[in-house]
């Protein structure tokens, strides 16, 4: 028998039938409580004990009710309302048939909502303030931005006493701090007003502060960031809770990776380093629902002053400056979960080599035995030993079974000119048939101490859903960490994998779970994704230059360990605008690369119009790839034409007999490798910045109101402008251009900016409009031809050389290029100088008619220039 709850619940805003509602509740409020009960032999009785105060209360008897599992038995548990202020514990206990099971204690305090009893006392220093209250203490300090921190009540105040503060944050930007509350102007004009009058407090019983709740005044239109959300990305006028949430498709509200963090159209921007659930509501003016630390700096924030791409370079220096990826993974993905033998995988090589398509990476889930998810499925060996690095000389790999011989398939990969990316998971798998090793893993684990734990010192288990029943390994432990990963570094050593899918992590609930490091689970929720691919990454680094992570969840500092992908979608068009949405809003956040699985990765196949627009779209984001779920359904059997769900161009058209799946396919891809010498560069730009690869309007134009209501078109780099048609049946869309000339980069038309045109756009092609002025960087065949839908406009995945090197020069007559390669060029008034592999480019007018390349059909003319010594 198995008595869950959790008090928080799984997710902050649905009923998960086992948890405590509501989770801090004030005076007055009805509190009642859930229990799921699991493996019980009816007749089963449950009983509530509990004590108010430390004494004991009359027992509560449970009363059943259906809950989502018909072989479970659900109770609820009635406290009624608390009409003081008071410190509850209770515990379960549930009779079965044969058996009586007994929970430890849960605890919680009614709180009551306090305003500050009086105007603050104030003190200033050199660069800080404090405005002191009989509740608690607010301290402001402007040495960069506006760091405001609550502290505990009797937090020390230095510095003379004053009336009223006013400080220049800079030459546009003042402070007023009074005891009544404070302010930011800017010219005159109020930009952020506070009323401490109305900030209130959820008190405990002791005084101590549980959450703060404030208003603020602002005249703000837009309000961007908040991390990736799949819903709008101006969050204006909506509410939202901060907390990482996994959730299968159609994900609305909920996001693998919030971040505390926002920026809006009047130039200032919101950053907390609060890793606690906060409340975010965007409806007249703002609202934020604080949880706060139990002691010490109870919570910080800092108010930020700048243009879009400033606040985001300040949010990157308060949480870790972006790591750029290898250019390898800025390529092309292919990815399927059913690839879950050797032969399957050395089939979609012999595919790219037949079809004359580029990829650069290779994702296999299923590659494992899906119980240790360390060892290939099949593998023949010994128990392996706890105390020693695995090597791959451990395991006999038969030549009847699913893989046999990974080293050559991993070999043959390399070989084709792909990386190769193997799934994780950050849990030590439960399952009733554990095999040995796995079985040696946890019990091992558990001896150790290296899983999170519950609060009593047991081991956590993940309580529902995915993975239910499993362990979860504590990345801030690193005795657990090195020992993790002792398992897994034969496959970067011996078999040469170039990075993990760190899928998961959204896994860790409750309120009193714990970790090495001393969090608990309010704050290790949030956290707990981070410190797993911060693990994954770190370990990458050890043994590679140029490994990488592609992870689902995140938090605060996900620039730091990239790359991140959208997670779970189906093959809708509602999906693949909720994509684009997420995008522009990772990016805002603060994530530069970010990626998304090509036309869905879930249920019945896209059709082929959705399938060659969302290509479109992909070869033009940070990173190009395609998924699919598991052959059986990822947690239902979808009904489909075949058994073979692979999201590949060749299955695809196979399936719909359409041969122009294929060619427009392959016309993207092509052009994805063929613009990877700017894609590179500009991503070494996006992450010295912090500008995102796939950038709202709003980041380089910030001064256009307009461009702050454009929610579907970006800029891919500083120079291309990209607008997806992402409706069925659409012919063509509305377009916004931005002011100045921008020039068609499949036709070579030129528009005038600063208004909407209608564009018209066949299913071979996408709105893609270069920046007047602009020189592309690019990667010609030697055929010089580019952007065409047959074999020979193709160019090579290799990235250790250029079969030509253009710059493809829209008006411009200036370039500084610089490469992964060791090139450092110069392109200048009609002349390249510069050190490196490369000695001759092809400078192409991209404005000139001519025969020197093929640029999607049309001819342009180019120079073919020697590369001189730079003196």
């Amino acid at each position: 028998m198995q008595i869950k709850h959790v008090p928080p619940g799984l997710e902050p805003i649905q009923d998960c039938a086992f948890q405590r509602r509501p989770y801090m509740p004030l005076k007055g409020e009805e509190v009642v409580v859930q229990i799921k009960v699991e493996g019980a032999e009816s007749p089963v009785r449950a009983v509530l004990e509990w004590r108010q105060d430390g004494s004991p209360m009359p027992p509560v008897p449970g009363e059943a009710f259906q809950g989502a599992a018909q072989d479970s038995h659900y109770f609820s548990f009635s406290l009624g309302p608390f009409h003081e202020l008071a410190d509850v514990s209770y515990r379960f206990s549930v009779e079965g048939s044969t058996e009586v099971e007994v929970t430890p204690y849960y605890n919680f305090s009614v709180v009551e909502r306090r305003g500050l009893s009086a105007p603050a006392l104030l003190y200033q220093g050199e660069n800080s303030a404090w405005a002191i209250f009989p509740e608690t203490a607010v301290e402001f300090s402007w040495d960069n931005g506006l760091r405001i921190r609550v502290l505990e009540k009797d937090g020390a105040a230095p510095g003379e006493a004053v009336e009223s503060v006013k400080v220049q944050l800079s030459p546009a930007e003042t402070l007023e701090i009074t005891g009544a509350g404070w302010e930011v102007r800017r010219e005159g004009a109020a930009l952020v007003q506070v009323d401490l009058a109305e900030l209130e407090l959820l008190c405990a019983k002791d005084g101590s502060v549980r959450e703060i709740k404030y208003h603020v005044q602002t005249p703000v239109r837009h309000i961007f960031g908040l991390g990736e959300r799949f819903n709008q990305v101006d969050q204006k006028g909506l509410s939202t809770v901060l907390s990482v949430v996994e959730k299968f498709t159609s994900q609305g509200e909920y996001s693998y990776i919030p971040i505390p963090f926002f920026l809006t159209d009047l130039g200032f921007g919101w950053y907390s380093s609060s890793k606690r659930l906060i409340t975010y509501h965007g409806a007249s003016g703002l609202t934020l629902e604080c949880r706060t630390a139990p002691q010490g700096v109870l919570y910080e924030e800092w108010w930020l002053f700048g243009s879009p791409q400033s606040l985001l370079k300040d949010l990157h220096r308060l949480t870790g400056k972006a790591v750029l990826p290898p250019k390898w993974a800025l390529g092309l993905w292919i990815s399927a979960n059913g690839w879950n033998t050797q032969e399957e995988t050395l089939e979609q090589l012999k595919a790219l080599e037949q079809y004359e398509l580029p990829a650069t990476a290779m994702v296999l889930e299923a590659w494992s035995d899906e119980h240790t998810f360390y060892i290939f499925n099949d593998a023949q060996y010994e128990p392996l030993p706890q105390d020693r690095p695995i090597r791959l000389a451990d395991f006999n790999f038969p030549e009847g079974g699913k893989w046999p011989d990974p080293k050559l398939m991993a070999e043959a990969v390399r070989k084709a000119g792909l990386n190769l990316v193997l799934w994780q998971i950050p849990v030590i798998k439960y399952t009733p048939d554990a095999c040995q090793q796995l079985q040696d893993d946890e019990a091992y684990a558990i001896k150790m101490g290296y899983c999170v734990l519950n609060e009593d010192g047991t081991p956590y288990r993940i309580p529902e859903n995915w993975f239910k029943g499993s362990l979860l390994l504590d990345f801030t432990n690193p005795e657990a960490v090195k020992w993790w990963f002792d398992k897994r570094a034969y496959l970067v050593k011996d078999l040469g994998v170039k990075g993990f899918k760190t899928d998961g992590g959204e896994f860790l609930f409750g309120d009193t779970t714990k970790t090495y490091d001393g969090q608990l689970g309010d704050t290790a929720h949030n956290e707990y994704p981070m410190q797993y691919i911060r693990a994954y990454h770190g370990f990458l680094r050890e043994h590679l230059e140029d490994g990488i992570t592609f992870s689902r969840a995140g938090h605060t500092g996900a620039q730091t360990v990239p790359i991140h992908w959208a997670g779970d979608q189906r093959s809708a068009w509602s999906e693949l605008r909720a994509q684009m949405t997420a995008g522009l809003s990772a990016g805002l956040s603060g994530i530069p690369f970010w990626s998304f699985d090509m036309a869905g990765f879930a249920g019945d196949f896209p059709s082929p119009e959705l399938y060659k627009r969302s290509t479109a779209f992909a070869a033009l984001s940070p990173v190009m790839q395609w998924h699919a779920e598991p052959r059986s359904g990822q947690f239902f059997y979808t009904d489909r034409a075949r058994w073979v769900n692979d999201r590949s161009p060749w299955n695809i058209a196979d399936l719909y007999n359409d041969p122009e799946v294929m060619e427009v396919y392959r016309l993207f891809a092509n052009l994805r490798m063929n613009l990877l010498p700017y894609i590179y560069q500009e991503a070494v730009h996006c992450a010295q910045s912090a500008r995102p690869l796939m950038a709202h309007l709003a980041i380089d134009y910030p001064e256009d109101s307009r461009a702050w209501t454009v929610h579907d078109q970006y800029m891919f780099g500083r120079d291309l402008l990209v607008a997806p048609v992402l409706e069925e049946g659409a012919e063509g869309r509305r377009v916004y251009l931005p002011q100045g000339t921008w020039h068609d980069f499949f036709t070579g038309e030129v528009f005038t900016g600063g208004r909407e045109i209608d564009y018209t756009c066949p299913l071979h092609q996408v709105p893609l409009f270069v920046r007047d002025g602009a020189v592309l960087p690019v990667h010609l065949n030697k055929a010089r031809i580019m952007g065409a839908c047959s074999p020979q406009g193709g160019v090579s995945n290799k990235l250790d050389g250029y079969e030509i090197l253009a710059f493809l020069c829209f008006g411009g007559d200036a370039l500084g290029f610089q490469d992964d390669l060791g090139n450092d060029l110069e392109y200048n008034g009609g002349t390249v100088r510069g050190t490196g592999p490369v000695k001759e480019v092809l400078v192409v007018d991209a404005l000139t008619p001519g025969d020197a390349v093929q640029l999607c059909g049309r001819g342009l003319a180019g120079t073919l220039m020697r590369v001189e010594e730079r003196k």
